[in-house]
């Protein structure tokens, strides 16, 4: 540990001069430059200069007395290895169960541990010794099962590691230091108190909810359940629930919240008045079930339990693996606000803070938190409540981006000052075409792309969509009637009905175009009915592109025919792109 610290508890000033030197390091070497520019990233210099704040360290109370750690180190565990803890358990009954190849460090733990806790104000008795003649996992297993009871307060196991230098440190030298961390544990285990800190509201109650599934069982995960129940947050209400379905976990999430309420006004003689609940064990997919069916029982059950009783909670989603309810969002300062939302998608923020209050909804329109707008993941009845909460004026930007969800472009509003439209999955351009139409007077950036289906139908054939021809909506709309558009992404999958354009001018002023052709400029169709194939375009109807400086094109270097490579130098010569 000693060693791995040399690397994890570094000073702010020694972290700023490994960075900088790291960044210099790359900008020296020739192969970093190289690797940057393939990905057309570019490194400052120097790193950002911000002006910070540095907290003061928090005092640790213990029984006798209050200590307060140097937070330049970062370590309070030192100073309380030998303090009496606020309210410590005794260790009556409890079994040892080690191999017979530990024997001698077992029985030396035992006496390590007695002396450690002694200090703590835990009384350990001597704990009955199970010697087993191996280490496998069977052999531990079938002992616990023989040995464990209900009225045992511990099973502690001596468990074998192969590396050699951790079991000599273990063995030699460093038997009390892992004898206080045990004893610890196990007084938190057993219910004891072990430290607290000054925590101002005294109607407190803590929360955290976690899940672990276990990979032999795939059809039901545990679920791990503790409140705080007293002022200082020192005492716990565990329960563990074993989920099979989500009703399973609902009903068992209220039970537990219901008991810990209980419990609280049992010790306190009065309900908790804010409740913060950590939820860990959770995806970005599964946020919006944690907001929409957890959140809903916890509040049903803090109703109910004290007529009149006003939950003050708000909620928030913090990380992809975990939710955090904060209370009094008032409280906090837009700066606070600002970082939490940096960690959410713009469809998590709209969802979970739009419509909580005036001061929230001002700070995210004046953010641009409405400008650019992605509801591609939403569920229906979602889609059309948040659809009602949106104000279209802000709106410069819309993304639907997954294949699920184009029917959504059909339901949106006009939207008067929107610029940019990025469609990834179309199914039916007709939808399209009606929509582009509606915004020609300020669309300035338009991508659309398509996707593409395998269908069984007797034959092996590959059905493409979207339906209808994006020949005539490109030809006879987006080059014609678009006056605002100034950039053009065709990155579809679905240029075999664009073979026979015979485009012969552009009218829009665009100055960015794109095409992605996944087939062969010569391309072959054929099944077991026809067989036919498409020429190139003739390259004296190709129009002049006077406007054009870049001009991306992707393609499988598996090319066979010169005419396919004639093709593009001729639709990049300066005849048709003088300025490219």
């Amino acid at each position: 540990m000693k060693e791995m610290s040399s690397y994890t508890h570094v000073g702010p000033n020694e972290r700023f001069q490994q960075l900088n030197e790291f960044l210099n390091d790359i900008q020296k070497r020739e192969e970093g430059r190289k690797e940057l520019s393939k990905w057309q990233i570019n490194l400052d210099k120097e790193l950002v200069q911000l002006t910070g704040r540095t907290m003061k360290a928090e005092s640790i109370i213990y029984k006798d007395r209050t200590i307060k750690y140097d937070p330049l180190e970062a370590d309070r565990s030192r100073d309380g290895r030998s303090l009496a803890h606020l309210s410590a358990k005794n260790l009556d009954k409890w079994i040892l169960i080690y191999s017979q190849r530990h024997s001698q460090i077992a029985y030396s733990f035992v006496d390590s541990l007695n002396k450690v806790c002694t200090s703590f104000g835990m009384r350990v008795d001597f704990s009955e010794m199970i010697e087993l003649p191996n280490d496998r996992s069977k052999t531990f297993i079938r002992a616990i099962e023989n040995k464990a009871n209900p009225q045992l307060d511990l099973v502690c196991c001596i468990l074998t590691n192969n590396r050699k230098d951790r079991y000599d440190a273990i063995k030699k030298r460093q038997l009390m230091s892992v004898a206080t961390k045990v004893g610890i544990e196990i007084n938190a285990k057993l219910g004891g108190e072990i430290w607290a800190v000054q925590i101002p509201s005294k109607t407190l109650m803590f929360i955290g909810i976690d899940t672990n599934r276990d990979s032999q069982s795939r059809s039901s995960q545990m679920v791990g359940f503790v409140a705080s129940i007293n002022p200082t947050c020192t005492r716990y209400y565990p329960r563990v629930i074993e989920q099979r379905s989500t009703n399973d976990f609902i009903s068992g999430l209220k039970s537990c919240m219901q008991n810990a309420l209980q419990k609280y006004h049992h010790i306190n003689g009065v309900l908790p008045a804010k409740i913060i609940v950590y939820r860990d064990g959770v995806n970005d997919l599964q946020l919006l079930d944690v907001i929409e069916n957890e959140l809903p029982a916890l509040n049903e059950i803090c109703m109910k339990a004290q007529e009149g009783y006003e939950d003050k909670k708000r909620s928030t989603a913090a990380s992809s693996s975990s939710m955090t309810l904060i209370t009094l969002f008032n409280d906090l300062p837009d700066l606070a606000l600002i970082e939490i939302f940096s960690y959410l998608s713009s469809l998590d923020i709209l969802w979970a803070f739009s419509s909580l209050n005036q001061r929230i909804s001002l700070l995210l329109v004046e953010r641009g938190y409405f400008r650019c707008i992605n509801l591609s993941s939403t569920r229906h009845r979602q889609f059309h409540i948040l659809l009602g909460m949106l104000p279209l004026n802000d709106i410069k930007t819309l993304i639907i981006d997954m294949d699920s969800s184009p029917l959504q472009l059909s339901q949106w509003p006009y939207l008067p000052w929107l610029k940019t439209f990025i469609l990834n999955g179309t199914r039916e351009f007709n939808d399209v075409l009606i929509f582009v139409l509606l915004h020609a007077a300020t669309l300035t950036h338009l991508t659309i792309q398509t996707t593409e289906e395998f269908v069984a139908t007797g034959f092996t054939r590959k059905y493409l969509y979207p339906l209808g021809h994006i020949t005539p909506l490109v030809q006879n709309i987006l080059l014609l009637h678009l006056s605002a558009l100034r950039s053009l992404d065709l990155g579809t999958n679905n240029y075999n009905r664009m073979l026979f354009w015979r485009i012969t001018s552009i009218s829009v002023p665009l100055t960015y175009i794109r095409i992605v052709l996944n087939t062969q400029l010569h391309v072959k169709l054929s099944d077991c009915y026809w067989d036919f194939e498409f020429p190139l375009p003739t390259p004296n109807v190709l129009p002049r592109m006077n406007q054009l400086h870049t001009f991306t094109f992707a393609k499988s270097f598996q090319w066979k025919l010169n005419a396919e490579w004639t093709f593009v130098e001729i639709l990049t010569s300066a005849n048709v792109m003088p300025i490219l």
